[in-house]
């Protein structure tokens, strides 16, 4: 591919590693807002967001692209970059690229009139995505547990792909996995792969033994009914989107350790993280260039 100019533009600090990855690529990169992290954007250039997508063929913005007050999500910043028509006007001259760019829909009309390519429904950075998080679901769990994995009961809701991966881990150092899923294929699958497999409906019949709860289901499916069944000392880890899957409220009245980890991979390994985002957006540019 031939040099382009990147601007990217808020994130956390898998982004800053991104700036700099880019630029290691020989692309000129103005990063915005992501001041704190400056150690790491290599030789980007730090720019307002502003001027950043002025001066650039293309934006990169994080994989939630919007704060709830619609602001361009920045943790990493104290510039505030509104989603404003004038800055949609200077994003409407470039290619942009955001994950899930329907949270942009609370930023207004003239954000919604974006053409964004959103990075984070293809398929490989899915996969790869996945795998970075079950990686940090570990990570958690060996910081949260008072017990090893090895000989622990775990129990995973959903068993989509991050909840393969975090299940093949986890049976990697010894846990017993159970997995409880609505649906019957996703069952048959995960019983296929040596694990016990329930529905959802009787989550209620292995909670119990549980002695690690990873949640991936976004939806609240784990009431006060079921966190009244827990066994103690049991740990919940939810990495379900908004609104998760736990009632935290209850869980914390019950002194049940439960904890909402989302952005595993940014906070894990962002220098992987980083190299995801680049490799799905620059194939992405390759396909729309030929």
């Amino acid at each position: 591919m031939e040099k382009k100019t990147f601007a990217v533009i808020g994130g956390d600090i898998r982004y800053a590693h991104l700036a700099s990855q880019l630029c290691a690529d020989g692309h000129t990169v103005f990063a915005a807002c992501l001041e704190k992290a400056r150690e790491y954007i290599g030789n980007a250039v730090i720019a307002k967001a502003a001027a950043g997508a002025a001066m650039s063929e293309i934006v990169i913005l994080p994989v939630i692209p919007a704060d709830p007050l619609g602001n361009v999500s920045a943790p990493l910043s104290d510039n505030i970059q509104q989603n404003s028509q004038q800055f949609c006007s200077l994003l409407g001259e470039t290619t942009v690229f955001a994950g899930m760019p329907h949270r942009l829909a609370g930023a207004g009309e003239h954000a919604k009139r974006l053409k964004i390519y959103d990075y984070s429904a293809r398929e490989s950075f899915i996969i790869r995505n996945a795998q970075a998080t079950a990686e940090g679901v570990i990570a958690c769990a060996v910081q949260k547990m008072p017990v090893t994995l090895c000989g622990s009961t775990c129990t995973v809701t959903g068993f989509g792909r991050t909840a393969r991966f975090t299940a093949i881990l986890l049976s990697s150092f010894g846990a017993k996995i159970n997995i409880a899923a609505r649906s019957e294929t996703d069952r048959a699958w995960a019983m296929s792969l040596g694990y016990n497999a329930v529905p959802l409906s009787a989550l209620e019949n292995i909670i119990g033994n549980t002695d690690l709860l990873v949640n991936t289901v976004p939806a609240e499916i784990i009431g006060e009914p079921l966190l009244r069944r827990i066994k103690k000392g049991c740990v919940i880890i939810d990495i379900a989107s908004a609104p998760g899957g736990v009632d935290t409220y209850t869980a914390s009245k019950l002194n049940i350790a439960c904890f909402c980890e989302l952005g595993l991979p940014g906070r894990f390994s962002p220098v992987t993280a980083a190299g995801i985002i680049k490799d799905t957006v620059l194939a992405m540019l390759d396909e729309e260039l030929s």
